[in-house]
């Protein structure tokens, strides 16, 4: 490969603030913006000519996949585009769930099965994108039975006379053009995955057929995809659109990009199979240890283990091989200051390869050969991508003077308080699945957009149900236009303590404030109200806007004012 080669080296941040794949991100951003900025020249590939530097011109290549959300959350605080590489499973998804449910139902009508099958699917249809009925009307329609004389149901029953004529591949693109998936499904989010799903289907199906499926078989087929939780797998990813791609090194196997960064050498490599003392391998056996006076292992798991160490040491080499020739311009390598230089100018010994532990040991073992290339970054790093951008925003654009009380302290013992229950006692399996529960349901309600909610976000149907009606109650609907603060975390001193205290979310409208706090289920207990008195007199104590508190239980859907 005929590319630049430069290596952005940084000083670790001896304070803890800010962690090295933080700092990595900033650098990386930081350098892409200054690029485009720039207009830093591309050989256009089509044009053979030179042209200013797009965002689809750059990649960033991982060894791993756990910070790609971070690497996108930062990336869109600095308003940067970024497309995640990185395999899907269709069946996982709603719409895969949506058209398996159509796909159910009118088989099911057409075979005069009106069964509890069809009533499921009639849900699923029913609520989907496809139809958007009210939650209280669908129950009313299977509750009633009417549900059999809806426009669901009668589409089902206009395809009786296609199921014995079409081909299964034919039929079911006769049932997504009766019920309009294709025209409807441009009224939603996430369009290329519903294409996906779409392509994935007409391909199975048209396979099965080759081998002498019919369409009943096919559904069958499905349901056993659903009921066994088979992965099938997609990319979600797009070509076309300008924007920086992230992606694993083996992802990226047959790929080019103009620029690339190579980031996170750290990650040490997975060792962990070698650890084990129960061994198996093929070349040799089954390798357990002696027992003596003490566990000692044997020969062979000792022989096992250099060779599997040389083996992951070998894969890991011809990896680091893969991500540099994936570029064809410029490769960034970014990496810590390496401060002791213990590099060889020569060939790097064996006994020094088989200590390699990371891509960043490797680097080390050669830096006098890397050091000319170096370029040190002092770049300036932020939390704020961790703060809900509008509010943060809102804050910065602000014209209103910050008034800032400076609190004097003296040499008295300062207690520490904080505003919520605490529990020392032991749990049950039962209790700590519903406290799982509502630490996810949180999360949710901490991350959606209350005026313009995203669904499809939402993988648990159980906590999106329990979500959409937490929006459909009146007290957010009557305050839609208001804004809104999720997590309001403060502190504040008062009688020689401190207080803290994290606000589930917090409503401001132009003469009221509303505090609401988020209960799994019980709302009547008098530790809770305490807990929101406190809220209510610090805020009072910042604003002189009337303050209202709510307790809201999750699971009961209703909500209790506190006094």
């Amino acid at each position: 490969q005929n590319y630049d080669l430069d290596i952005y080296t940084y000083e670790k941040d001896e304070t803890k603030l800010f962690s090295n794949i933080e700092k990595e991100i900033f650098i990386i951003a930081d350098d892409i913006k200054n690029k485009i900025d720039n207009k830093y020249q591309i050989l256009d590939k089509k044009t053979n000519k030179l042209r200013n530097a797009k965002y689809s011109d750059f990649a960033i290549l991982l060894d791993k996949k756990k910070d790609f959300e971070l690497y996108k959350k930062i990336f869109e605080y600095l308003n940067i585009p970024l497309t995640i590489y990185k395999e899907e499973y269709i069946n996982s998804t709603d719409d895969f769930l949506i058209i398996y449910n159509l796909l159910r139902l009118v088989i099911n009508v057409c075979n005069n099965n009106i069964n509890d099958d069809v009533k499921y699917s009639y849900v699923s249809i029913a609520r989907s994108f496809l139809f958007n009925l009210n939650d209280d009307v669908i129950f009313n329609d299977i509750k009633d039975n009417t549900y059999k004389n809806s426009e669901i149901i009668k589409l089902a029953n206009s395809l009786k006379e296609y199921i014995n004529v079409l081909t299964p591949l034919e039929f079911f693109n006769k049932i997504l053009e009766t019920y309009n998936y294709n025209e409807k499904m441009f009224t939603t989010k996430n369009i290329v995955l519903k294409e996906k799903v779409i392509e994935y289907l007409n391909i199975l199906i048209n396979e099965l057929v080759s081998n002498n499926y019919d369409i009943d078989d096919i559904l069958y087929y499905l349901d056993k995809v659903i009921e066994n939780k088979y992965r099938i797998s997609y990319d979600n990813y797009i070509d076309d659109n300008d924007s920086v791609k992230i992606m694993s090194i083996h992802k990226s196997k047959g790929l080019e990009f103009s620029i690339c960064y190579f980031a996170e050498l750290e990650n040490s490599f997975n060792m962990h199979d070698v650890r084990e003392k129960v061994l198996f391998n093929d070349l040799f056996g089954i390798m357990i240890p002696t027992i003596g006076e003490s566990i000692k292992k044997t020969i062979r798991s000792s022989m096992y283990k250099e060779n599997e160490i040389k083996e992951e040491i070998g894969e890991k080499i011809r990896l680091f091989y893969v991500a540099l020739t994936r570029c064809k311009e410029h490769m960034i390598v970014v990496c810590p200051k390496v401060e002791e230089d213990k590099s060889y100018s020569d060939i790097v010994p064996n006994y020094i390869r088989k200590k390699y532990s990371s891509f960043y040991s490797m680097i080390k073992s050669i830096w006098s050969k890397l050091d000319v290339y170096t370029i040190e970054k002092n770049i300036e790093c932020s939390k704020d991508y961790l703060y809900n951008k509008e509010l943060t925003e809102y804050i910065s654009n602000n014209k209103e003077i910050l008034q800032v009380k400076e609190i004097e302290t003296d040499d008295k013992t300062i207690l520490e308080k904080h505003f919520s229950k605490s529990s020392f006692s032991l749990i049950d399996k039962e209790t700590n699945d519903l406290m799982i529960f509502g630490t996810k349901v949180h999360q949710v309600l901490e991350m959606l957009n209350f005026k313009n909610p995203n669904f499809d976000i939402i993988d648990d149907k159980y906590i999106k149900e329990k979500i959409m009606k937490f929006l459909n109650t009146d007290i957010i609907k009557n305050n839609i236009n208001a804004k809104f603060y999720k997590e309001y975390e403060f502190y504040y001193q008062k009688d020689n303590s401190n207080y803290h205290g994290i606000i589930d979310l917090m409503i401001e409208n132009y003469d009221e404030i509303i505090i609401i706090d988020y209960k799994l289920k019980n709302i009547d207990d008098s530790l809770y109200e305490q807990q929101l008195a406190g809220y209510k007199d610090y805020i009072e104590s910042i604003c002189n806007k009337k303050v209202s508190t709510y307790l809201y239980s999750i699971i009961d859907n209703n909500y209790k004012l506190v006094k």
